[in-house]
């Protein structure tokens, strides 16, 4: 009880103060609304009744009615409210017709009443302020005028104004005590809502907060109301929540750090197992051809060693019938035409299967595309594009790049033999150099009738040709040189004719890392000279 009294005496009672002064002030203010309305009122009435009185006096005038019914209407006036005062004065300031009867016949003057007589005003209405025989009233005089606009009658109205405030003093004691009684009853209903849902809430909530496993018996005032209690055990609580909640935060911080562990330590492991696997499926890869290759080459080996010395002495025989029988010359031309066309076969079955580590060096773009293009058009195995084709060469003034001259001519040379082959006689092919993101990209264009899609994409495979000479053989390498340098080559349609492109990394990146580092390559550097060596037979082509 002597918490609850505490609360109650510092909240409840200031409380109550408020209201009351809040309560006072609004009905002091309602009273004084009441008070203006009242008296704004009155004169409302006051001023609707001389223009009634006025319509009715003017009727005299015009025979309608006598002064004698205005004064029965004015007696009964005057019966049903004893404090209005009201005249009929004539031209002669007599009065006529009055609610107090013994006022008829006498002579009445007032400085008004001259004044509208006179017609210097038709009407004045004075308010609160005026005085009408000692007493404060609410006073209105208008007057009545004929048809010229003469002023006949002066009607002179007042209404005391203490009668008037003695009535309103009445409503006013009956609105104070209704406003008590409501006060009160708020008063005692705010109280009690205050106990019940306030003060008896945060004394069961002290309760409940005093037997949580957080609040110890410590943490409880001995003094100090409710609210003061609760705060204070509350901020106890609250410190050691916040502590707890700390602990727990560095231990979910550490836990999180060791999953991040952990997650790295996944993630470098499932790197190197698939560097792992890369490394073994590229070497693998490597293995599964350099066997493919090493049994390629050898039945290549055999075969052009069973092959080649039947051709020679084929090609010798044809030669010696070539000078020796006129007659027969075209026909051994023929024959030695077809002996080149077989060696040509034969020597890019070798260049095909033939184990090949490129031989990495730097060299321009510009006198590169130069031997290329020369020795493209020296090619005599298509007449039609031996001499009727221009290759235009673009790039960059000054590029050079990293790679194998040797190989990438060959890719190159076999991309122009195609475009000149399927090129119209009269028209160019274009032999380009940029630089990409991916690397330099070489493109060979041409006006040929173009590929399909599924061409486009088999093209590249070993013995797949759509030409009715050749084994399918020539697009095969380019690839080759590709994937030697890391590199790709793809057939893409251009205009009216078909886009060769092959892209080299810069620096080229090897298939199978098998390739020494380049910087060891530039140790043991040859002389571009010395780079055709073994491989200088497959260059020119018949």
């Amino acid at each position: 009880m002597k918490i609850r009294f505490n609360l109650a005496l510092k909240f409840l009672l200031p409380l109550n103060l408020v209201v009351l002064v809040v309560w006072v002030g609004f009905a002091y203010w309602n009273l004084k609304s009441l008070e203006a309305h009242h008296i704004q009122a009155e004169v409302q009435a006051i001023k609707q009744l001389g223009l009634g009185l006025r319509t009715a006096v003017q009727q005299t005038v015009q025979g309608k009615t006598s002064m004698a019914q205005i004064q029965k209407s004015l007696d009964q006036l005057a019966a049903e409210q004893d404090n209005l005062d009201i005249m009929v004065i004539g031209r002669d300031f007599k009065v006529l017709a009055a609610t107090y009867r013994n006022r008829t016949g006498k002579r009445w003057f007032e400085s008004d009443i001259q004044a509208v007589l006179e017609g210097r005003v038709k009407v004045i209405w004075k308010t609160a302020s005026h005085m009408h025989e000692g007493h404060r009233a609410f006073d209105t005089t208008i007057g009545v005028f004929d048809s010229s606009g003469r002023p006949i009658y002066a009607i002179h109205i007042a209404r005391r104004l203490d009668l008037v405030e003695r009535a309103m003093r009445a409503q006013i004691r009956r609105d104070i005590l209704f406003s008590v009684i409501i006060f009160v009853v708020i008063a005692l209903a705010v109280n009690a809502l205050v106990y019940f849902f306030v003060i008896r809430r945060l004394d069961r909530m002290l309760d409940r907060v005093a037997g949580t496993e957080w609040s110890h018996e410590e943490d409880m005032p001995r003094s100090g109301d409710e609210v003061t209690q609760l705060d204070t055990a509350l901020s106890r609580m609250m410190d050691r929540i916040i502590k707890a909640t700390e602990d727990l935060r560095q231990t979910i911080s550490e836990k999180d750090r060791l999953l991040s562990e952990v997650q790295r330590l996944k993630a470098s492991l499932a790197d190197e197992v698939e560097r792992v696997r890369t490394e073994l499926t590229s070497a693998h890869a490597r293995i599964v051809r350099l066997e493919r290759q090493s049994a390629q080459a050898e039945l290549t080996g055999i075969l052009a060693h069973e092959v080649r010395n039947p051709l020679h002495i084929i090609r010798g025989t044809a030669e010696v019938l070539a000078r020796r029988v006129e007659a027969a010359r075209p026909l051994a031309r023929d024959i030695m035409d077809e002996v080149d066309r077989v060696e040509h076969l034969i020597r890019e079955l070798f260049d095909l299967s033939r184990p090949t580590e490129p031989k990495i060096e730097e060299f321009s773009v510009q006198q590169f595309f130069e031997d290329v293009a020369a020795t493209a058009t020296k090619a005599r195995r298509h007449p039609s594009a031996s001499q009727d084709h221009a290759v235009d060469i673009v790039a960059p003034p000054g590029l050079k790049i990293l790679g194998d001259p040797f190989l990438l001519k060959q890719a190159l040379v076999n991309y122009l033999d195609n475009a000149m082959e399927v090129t119209p006689r009269g028209k160019a092919v274009y032999l380009e150099a940029a630089v990409t993101e991916k690397g330099i990209l070489f493109s060979v264009r041409d006006h040929g009738r173009g590929l399909t899609p599924e061409a486009a994409e088999r093209a590249f495979e070993p013995f797949f040709t759509m030409k009715q000479e050749g084994i399918g053989l020539g697009l095969a390498i380019v690839n080759k040189v590709a994937t030697l340098h890391g590199g790709s080559a793809k057939l893409e349609p251009w205009q009216d004719g078909t886009e060769a492109r092959l892209i080299i990394p810069q620096p080229p990146q090897p298939p199978s890392g098998s390739w020494t580092s380049l910087a060891d390559k530039g140790k043991n550097a040859q002389d571009p000279k010395q780079t055709t060596d073994s491989r200088a037979g497959s260059e020119d082509r018949p």
